[in-house]
């Protein structure tokens, strides 16, 4: 696995937790897309991984 590939994982690891916390917290779709700079689609795709929604 190359440098490009590890950093890549490592922020997905981190949204995915950033994205439990917030969901678990209240955060509204709004906010979470907000505060981590994402796209809906990309919020969709990390709560689908989590198994939310």
């Amino acid at each position: 696995m190359g440098i490009e590939e590890l950093i890549k994982k490592a922020m997905e690891n981190e949204h995915l937790k950033a994205v439990s916390n917030m969901t678990k917290k209240g955060f509204s779709d709004k906010d979470i897309i907000e505060i981590l700079d994402i796209t809906k689609d990309r919020l969709n795709l990390l709560k689908k991984k989590l198994g939310i929604e």
